[in-house]
């Protein structure tokens, strides 16, 4: 399903004389949502679960490869109203802010980006160069 989702999505941008996006270094976030109302026990180890299959499957559409040296993965657990997964994928220099916002709750006026160039660097805490964007 995912697959023929994203097919459709692509086709559609593309009918519509939008580009599709592209990542060289990407985070692809998945976000595990549980409902709340059924038992706790139900609720998995995410570990690697189904991840590979989900990659081969964006890497096709939106990525330069799906090697561990061009995307990193985040995995987060919520309670919700009705089971389901969201799937978020970004510029591996957003992924900062992206995970801010979504701890905190609190809307950014400007969006804040890491330097592509330097975002290994900023990954281990060294030299950390942030830049507005308008």
């Amino acid at each position: 399903p995912l697959y023929l989702a994203l097919k459709d999505w692509c086709q559609l941008r593309l009918e519509q004389g939008e580009s599709l996006p592209f990542y060289e270094k990407a985070t692809i976030c998945f976000q595990h949502m549980y409902d709340e109302c059924l038992p706790k026990s139900r609720i998995r180890d995410h570990d690697n679960m189904e991840e590979k299959q989900i990659l081969d499957v964006i890497d096709n559409f939106f990525l330069k490869s799906d090697n561990g040296k061009y995307i990193n993965t985040y995995h987060e657990i919520a309670l919700a109203e009705t089971d389901r997964t969201h799937i978020y994928v970004m510029r591996r220099g957003d992924y900062p802010l992206w995970l801010m916002e979504k701890k905190t709750g609190l809307p950014y006026r400007k969006k804040a980006l890491v330097d592509e160039k330097n975002f290994d660097k900023y990954e281990q805490g060294k030299n950390s160069r942030i830049r507005e964007e308008k």
